[in-house]
């Protein structure tokens, strides 16, 4: 077995993140796919809350995609419509959360795949870009998420442990 089967059973039993007997999806994913199928149009909704609500399912959907399924494109697209949804409302940290999140969308992905031809330097980006955000509107939590994904790529994918922590 390979790639998210090894790691939902390293986070079952090492993180305890994902449990044993929970159904694929989850309640937030499930929300925002209801609204899909019921013809809603979340982008229409730009308040703080429906960011942070895509921001939330998206998040959750990587974690089903990176741990269980290896189908990141649920993820993708929520994590997408997230991030434009925080971007047309002015919500400066959500959308620097969505771009860390599809930047460690990209990394669960790129692991699944063959690693030696990764697009690092997109990957790289995104958490640049979710960096430059965050100290603009000084946040330092936040900030220390997107070097967290920096330190990954450099650490993962080239092994330069004194790029990766800065």
């Amino acid at each position: 077995m390979g790639g998210a089967h090894q790691r939902a059973q390293y986070a079952r039993t090492d993180l305890g993140i994902v449990e044993e007997g929970v159904p694929s999806g989850g309640v937030l994913l499930d929300v925002v796919d209801d609204a899909r199928l019921r013809g809603s149009n979340l982008r229409g909704m730009e308040t703080e809350a429906t960011a942070e609500a895509l921001l939330a399912a998206g998040n959750e959907a990587m974690l089903e995609a990176a741990f269980r399924t290896g189908d990141f494109a649920t993820a993708e697209e929520t994590l997408n419509e997230a991030r434009a949804v925080a971007e047309k409302a002015g919500d400066r940290a959500s959308e620097a959360a969505a771009l860390d999140r599809l930047g460690m969308l990209m990394h669960f992905r790129q692991l699944d795949e063959d690693v030696a031809h990764a697009d690092t330097a997109a990957e790289e980006a995104l958490f640049q870009r979710a960096l430059t955000i965050r100290r603009e509107i000084a946040d330092l939590a936040g900030a220390a998420d997107s070097l967290f994904g920096i330190g990954l790529v450099h650490q993962v994918f080239s092994e330069d442990w004194d790029t990766a922590m800065p």
